[in-house]
C-alpha cells in the first residue's frame, strides 16, 4: 500500500550547512509548503471505477482523485471509501430526510410544521415536517426492530405514540392518547415520522458522506485536498479532504440495486421460513470482519427478492457487490442469483468466510433474482450482508 510519512523526512542537514540568512529563507518555505501537501492526502481507502477497484492512500486534486501512484479522473468514479477518523465526536442530533440525506447537528427548535437544525457546514437551515423521516437525539444508535411511526422513543421509559407539538432546547410537546405531554429532551432517543425505503436512490444527484454524519447530495468537484459541494438548499460548501468518509457519483454506466424496482417474495414453509430483508447504511461502524461499506442489506434464509433489470440498449450488464456472513452467524447461507432459469452465481458462505467480492456477468432477460436459502450446515443465526450492491453498464 502506498503511504507518505512526512515525519520521516529530516531537514536537519540542509539547515547545519546553511548560514543564518538562508535559513530565514528556507525556514518560512518550509513552514507553507508542508501542510498543504499534509492536507491534500487523506486516509487510506478504495476507489472503485468501470475498470475495477483501486486500494491506497487517497489523494483529491482538481477533479480528479490520486490512489496511490494511480491518478484517476473524478468523472469515472463510481464509488470511493476512505478509512473514518477517529478522532471526531459525533454531533449530538441527526435530521434524516425523506431523500436519503443526514443532518447532523443541533436541533435547535421545531413546530408541528418545520424543524430547525444547526449544521457545521451551512448554519442553520428550517426543514417541513414532510420531508423528514426520523429525529435522532442519540446519534448512531441503530433502531429496534418494529419501530412505529409517529411515536418518541426514550431510554429508561416506554414507547410514547403521538404527534409532535414543539421542540426547543430543553424539551418537546407531544400530543399523546394521554393528552399534550411535555418531556425533557435528556434521555430521548428517536422520534419517528414516516416510513422510508431501504436506501433512497442518489438518482441525478452526487452524495458524500463525512465523518461527523452527515450525508449531502449535490453536485460534487474534487479541489486540491478539498471536495466542493454545490447544495440545492444549502449552497456551496468546501468539505476538508479529511473530514470525507465516502463519495457516490452519480454515473449513467452505474445503477443501484436499490434504484431497481423489487418485489420480495418469501419461499419455504414451516419454522424454517424465517426469511427477512433489513437495510443497513453506517459506514462509520466495521462490519464483522472489520471490512467497511457505504449501504448494505442483511438478507436471511428463506428469501427470494426479484429486481426488474433496466434496459440495455446494446450493452453489457454486470453485477457486482461483497458478501459477507452476518456478525455472530453459526450456520451455512447458501446465495443464488438467477436470470429467468439461468443460475449466473451459486455460493456458499459458511459463518467463518472472509467477504466475498463478486463480479458477474448478467445474461438478457426481465428479472434479476436473488435467492438466500440455509446451506448445509444448519444452524441459527445464518445470513448475509450484501454490500454496495450495483449493475454496471458498458458496452
Amino acid at each position: 500500500m502506498f503511504r507518505r510519512r512526512w515525519s520521516s523526512v529530516s531537514f536537519a542537514p540542509v539547515f547545519a550547512a546553511a548560514t543564518t540568512g538562508l535559513r530565514a529563507l528556507i525556514l518560512p518555505m518550509v513552514v507553507a509548503v508542508v501542510p498543504l501537501l499534509v492536507a491534500s492526502s487523506i486516509r487510506a481507502g478504495t476507489v472503485e471505477t468501470i475498470r475495477g477497484k483501486f486500494e491506497g492512500e487517497i489523494a483529491f486534486q482538481p477533479d480528479a482523485v490520486k490512489v496511490g501512484d494511480t491518478q484517476i479522473a473524478f468523472e469515472d468514479i463510481l464509488y470511493l471509501h476512505a478509512d473514518p477518523s477517529s478522532d471526531r465526536p459525533p454531533c449530538p442530533n441527526l435530521v434524516r430526510l425523506k431523500n436519503g440525506e443526514v443532518w447532523a447537528g443541533q436541533i435547535v427548535s421545531g413546530s408541528s410544521k418545520k424543524i430547525d437544525v444547526r449544521c457545521d457546514w451551512y448554519g442553520q437551515k428550517s426543514f417541513d415536517l414532510d420531508s423528514i423521516s426520523a429525529l435522532e437525539f442519540v446519534p448512531r444508535r441503530p433502531a429496534p426492530a418494529g419501530t412505529k411511526l409517529r411515536t418518541l422513543y426514550r431510554e429508561q421509559h416506554q414507547p410514547l405514540p403521538g404527534d409532535l407539538m414543539w421542540i426547543d432546547e430543553d424539551s418537546l410537546g407531544v400530543d399523546s392518547p394521554l393528552g399534550s405531554v411535555t418531556i425533557k429532551r435528556e434521555g430521548l432517543v428517536r422520534y419517528l415520522l414516516a416510513d422510508r425505503p431501504l436506501f433512497s436512490p442518489v438518482g441525478d444527484s452526487d452524495e458524500v458522506g463525512l465523518i461527523d454524519g452527515n450525508v449531502f447530495r449535490g453536485r460534487l468537484r474534487t479541489k486540491a485536498g478539498q471536495l466542493g459541494l454545490e447544495h440545492e438548499i444549502g449552497g456551496r460548501a468546501t468539505f476538508p479532504a479529511d473530514t470525507v468518509c465516502y463519495v457516490v457519483r452519480h454515473n449513467p454506466t452505474m445503477i443501484e440495486l436499490s434504484s431497481l424496482a423489487s418485489k420480495v417474495m418469501k419461499t419455504g414453509e414451516g419454522t424454517l421460513d424465517k426469511g427477512k430483508q433489513a437495510a443497513v447504511s453506517h459506514p462509520l461502524i466495521a462490519a464483522a470482519s472489520g471490512t467497511r461499506f457505504i449501504r448494505a442489506w442483511r438478507v436471511e434464509p428463506k428469501i427470494n427478492i426479484r429486481y426488474a433489470l433496466p434496459k440495455r440498449d446494446g450493452r453489457r450488464v454486470f453485477c457486482r457487490a461483497t458478501f459477507e456472513p452476518i456478525r455472530g452467524a453459526r450456520g451455512d447461507t447458501r446465495i443464488k442469483l438467477l436470470v429467468g432459469r439461468q443460475t449466473v452465481l451459486d455460493r456458499t458462505l459458511s459463518a467463518t468466510d472472509r467477504p466475498q467480492p463478486i463480479d458477474v456477468r448478467i445474461p438478457e432477460g426481465d428479472e434479476l433474482i436473488i435467492d438466500v436459502d440455509f446451506g448445509a450446515l444448519l444452524r441459527f443465526p445464518c445470513g448475509l450482508l450484501m454490500q454496495d450492491a450495483h449493475l454496471i453498464l458498458v458496452k
